[in-house]
């Protein structure tokens, strides 16, 4: 009983990571995008309100600028179940027991990982700017209105990018 419960929380996480690993992949496509046009560039050096945004410019780009919290925090958590579900297992069965299955999550992550939409799908482009919008929303709630403009610039530059 415990293997079976054991095998599903690492299928249920090798689905969770495939889609958080697919959606980081998707904001560093999107990131990269918006710091290769020089119109976004233009305009956030030109908005003394966000401009800060200029120094966060790595090499993923503009990848933090739109990476929600929300999405930062299910990337973090993703990276956190590795060491439990390690730990659990070796707690509760043979020490290849754990490393077939973590073994196993990272092969059926990738499988699941390729059934999902590429990293420049409208797909994932449209839930990004849904991300932000939320967070838009959330910024306005909270009086945090320097932070409300800097979603809202981000969700403006990549409709504008999608459309060219």
């Amino acid at each position: 009983m415990e293997l079976i419960m054991y095998i599903s929380a690492a299928v249920l996480y090798s689905v969770f990571a495939a889609y958080t690993s697919a959606y980081f992949a998707a904001t560093q496509y999107w990131g990269l995008k918006l710091t290769y046009t020089k119109s976004t560039i233009d305009n956030l050096v030109a908005n003394a309100k966000i401009n800060h945004y200029m120094s966060t410019i790595n090499v993923n780009g503009l990848q933090s600028a739109i990476t929600t919290k929300r999405q930062k925090y299910k990337s973090y958590f993703r990276f956190s179940l590795n060491f439990p579900l390690f730990i659990v297992g070796a707690s509760l069965f043979e020490w290849y027991v754990p490393i077939i299955a973590l073994i196993g999550v990272l092969f059926l992550k990738n499988t699941l990982r390729q059934f999902l939409p590429p990293a420049n799908s409208t797909t994932y482009l449209k839930k990004i700017i849904h991300d932000l919008e939320d967070q838009s929303h959330q910024f306005e709630n909270k009086l945090r209105m320097e932070d409300k403009a800097a979603s809202d610039f981000f969700i403006q530059q990549l409709r504008i990018n999608h459309s060219a």
